[in-house]
């Protein structure tokens, strides 16, 4: 698991809580972030949809999204980041 290495408890990465993620804005800035910076070993290698899926998964465990529509391209930008 590539995010795990470094945002696990006692990691070198933050915790991605809700005040982790606000400052990118909107979900499709912190998909741009995480798409060109992580894995912060090997930046960019993962599929799209890997990175779709990945934030997906991390804006579920933080809050920020419940039902509703899907995170993807068609959706991120409208998907505020609570501040």
């Amino acid at each position: 698991h590539h995010c795990g290495r470094c945002h696990k408890p006692g990691g070198d990465g933050p915790e991605l809580t809700r005040d982790a993620l606000a400052p990118k804005g909107t979900a499709l800035g912190l998909f741009d972030f995480v798409r060109a910076n992580m894995p912060h070993d090997a930046p960019g290698t993962l599929k799209e949809q890997e990175y779709w899926d990945i934030l997906a998964h991390v804006l579920a465990a933080a809050g920020v999204v419940w039902a509703g529509p899907p995170v993807g391209p068609d959706t991120a930008e409208r998907i505020r980041l609570p501040e």
